[in-house]
């Protein structure tokens, strides 16, 4: 067990994993002013000098008439709220769509390792055991309160409110606004459900995680005879299960429908939904084989729709071919939990040198028991539904999953650049060239060093990088003199980044907070101001309008992927590494402007024209 994200003095109780999270600040409430320049220079970027004009008009307005009174009852509001937006941003980004999850989550690749657990026939059953028990060291230690709260540089703690929910966390369907059903504990609160549900070939287990003898999680040995038995159950039966998991991949209003009739045709049905969507997690035997990143990525976000509970905050799945992926409902959580997950079971994985080391014995344990739903014609009808529904869904989808190993981010440390920069950047420089105009981007930015702090957009689209795009693609000739003067230009974008960054970490962008301002006026029922109707807010990124979604997931082992925000959009999650960049692009193949290959090739590109312009120039930023 890597001891790096153990806390150090368990004994002490400000140690402790959540013990920082009542004591972090208040989510702070940028000004009016602070927020319109932000906006406003995100907007400089993307419109023309005629429509910016239009807009910088509109915003004037709303700075002396609407702003301030919104600003007014926003700043009353925190006074009685440590976070002015969490419940806001639960209820009204999340349980309130009703758009289907199936494409609104985030899935990727799990704990897959190269070198450790390549792709190899006949390692499913050692694998998803080997992966269940670093899952429950993983809960123990949260349960236990001893992984360590993360921190910013040494000083700032960040909340780990988030951790909470990876387990026993699922969205309840109902017509208009879902529920969160969440019943994870820590030791110190309580007892808390602690089985698994197992989907093999459609049909649905109940496992136990715990020795209700010794009140110690089970060994590997112990999960593989357990995981062994519901495949030989599955795998005997001629026919795969009927996908009932599909449900939930439809629209929130009719899956909802959907699960009234299912408990309404019997008692027996709603035990079992409870089952499910009490577990700790979901994990799936899954029965394909994907042969690289690609496919595995593809098959997390667009597999069986039967084998997947979209609902459920984590959904793991291990493949025939021993890959493991993993299916996150970004409802309670982001990313960076799953991260985190992946991390820790990627270091106890290679500690172990991807096998068991213990005794290979099982005692007694409990046997898996089978959860069956009662179905009729109408339940049938829903499902036939919902499996069309992801097919039309699959086919529409463009993913590729990239390895990119020229270099990484030890090939800018000498030139002291931000590599985040260089991706978002050479990302920019690829949308232009791709489709020859700037792209709105999204790139999370996290607030956690706030209570109960989750993101700010990041618009990473400036007019400094646009202005450094511009420049190279009018002189793409490495040897001209033009070419040799971009590195002002470059200089002057990454300054803008960093600025803008370390802005959005202390809750100053503008997204948020335009966001609480609107609220405001709906709750109060105040007229829809200007500023929100005029055709720049959706042009610049404005109510998830970004035709660039990304995140950077960070610099360690995982890896991610998420569909893109809008249909003329794509989803691009990166990782970067010492020596390579791996990266994910999403396109939808319904809309003829996109190109996820193309797209991807000239990003690459990109990277190379940008480590040529700081290497010719031989000089820091």
């Amino acid at each position: 067990m890597a001891s790096v994200f153990l806390v150090e003095d368990p004994s002490k109780a400000e140690n402790k994993t959540f013990y920082n999270d009542e004591n972090l600040p208040s989510l702070p409430v940028p000004t009016v002013q602070q927020t319109i320049k932000k906006y406003l220079d995100s907007c400089k970027a993307v419109l023309t000098e005629e429509e910016f004009g239009k807009t910088a008009a509109i915003c004037d307005k709303f700075f002396k008439e609407d702003g301030p009174k919104l600003q007014e009852k926003l700043l009353e509001r925190s006074k009685v709220r440590k976070n002015w937006l969490d419940e806001w941003w639960l209820k009204k980004v999340y349980l309130e769509g009703r758009a289907p999850l199936a494409t609104g989550n985030f899935s990727g690749p799990g704990t897959y390792i190269e070198h450790y657990w390549p792709l190899k026939p006949g390692t499913q059953l050692e694998r998803i055991a080997l992966g269940t028990y670093h899952f429950m060291q993983f809960w123990q230690l949260i349960r236990r309160e001893l992984i360590a709260s993360h921190s910013l540089g040494d000083e700032k703690k960040l909340t780990m409110h988030q951790f909470r929910y990876l387990f026993n966390t699922c969205r309840i369907p109902h017509r208009g606004m879902d529920q969160l059903s969440h019943s994870f504990k820590t030791e110190a609160e309580g007892t808390a459900p602690t089985h698994i549900v197992v989907i093999s070939r459609g049909y649905f287990f109940s496992i136990p995680s715990v020795n209700s003898t010794t009140g110690e999680i089970y060994t590997p040995p112990e999960y593989y005879a357990m995981f062994k038995e519901i495949q030989e159950i599955s795998i005997q039966r001629k026919k795969k299960g009927v996908p009932v998991a599909a449900l939930t991949a439809l629209d929130r209003d009719t899956w909802a429908d959907a699960r009234d009739h299912l408990i309404a045709i019997s008692p027996k049905n709603k035990e079992v939904l409870e089952e499910i969507e009490t577990s700790l997690i979901i994990t799936t035997l899954d029965d394909t084989s994907p042969a690289d990143y690609t496919e595995l990525s593809f098959e997390a976000m667009c597999g069986d729709p039967g084998q997947r509970w979209y609902d459920k905050s984590y959904n793991s799945a291990t493949t025939e071919n021993g890959g493991n992926l993993c299916l996150c409902d970004h409802t309670p959580y982001d990313a960076m939990v799953m991260v985190a997950l992946v991390e820790f079971m990627t270091q106890a994985i290679k500690q172990a040198k991807g096998v068991w080391d213990g005794p290979w014995h099982t005692d007694v344990y409990e046997k898996p028991k089978e959860l069956i739903f009662t179905l009729d014609e109408t339940s049938m009808m829903y499902i036939n539904k919902a499996t069309t529904l992801c097919r039309e869904t699959k086919d529409n989808i463009e993913l590729l999953q990239i390895v990119f190993e020229k270099f990484g981010k030890a090939a800018f440390k000498q030139y002291k650049i931000h590599p985040d920069f260089v991706v978002q950047l050479c990302l920019q420089l690829a949308y232009m060239k791709t489709h020859g105009k700037p792209g709105p981007t999204y790139e999370t930015a996290m607030t956690r060093q706030f209570y109960h702090g989750r993101t700010e957009t990041c618009r990473s689209c400036t007019p400094e990088s646009v202005d450094f795009c511009k420049a190279i693609l009018q002189n793409p000739n490495p040897g001209s003199k033009a070419f040799k003067q971009l590195k002002p230009l470059l200089q002057a974008a990454h300054k803008k980044f960093v600025t803008l960054m370390a802005d959005c970490l202390q809750n100053k962008g503008c997204d948020r907070h335009l966001l609480g301002l609107l609220f405001i006026c709906l709750e109060n029922g105040f007229p829809i101001p200007e500023l929100y109707t005029d055709p720049a807010f959706a042009a610049s990124g404005g109510n998830g309008n970004f035709v660039l979604s990304t995140s950077c997931v960070g610099y360690f082992h995982a890896q991610g992927s998420v569909a893109p925000m809008v249909d003329n959009g794509y989803g691009f999650f990166y990782r970067i590494n010492d020596n390579k960049i791996i990266y994910s692009v999403s396109a939808f193949n319904s809309n003829k402007e996109t190109n996820a290959g193309l797209l991807s090739i000239n990003f690459q590109n990109a990277l190379i024209s940008v480590l040529h312009i700081l290497s010719q120039s031989n000089a820091k930023l």
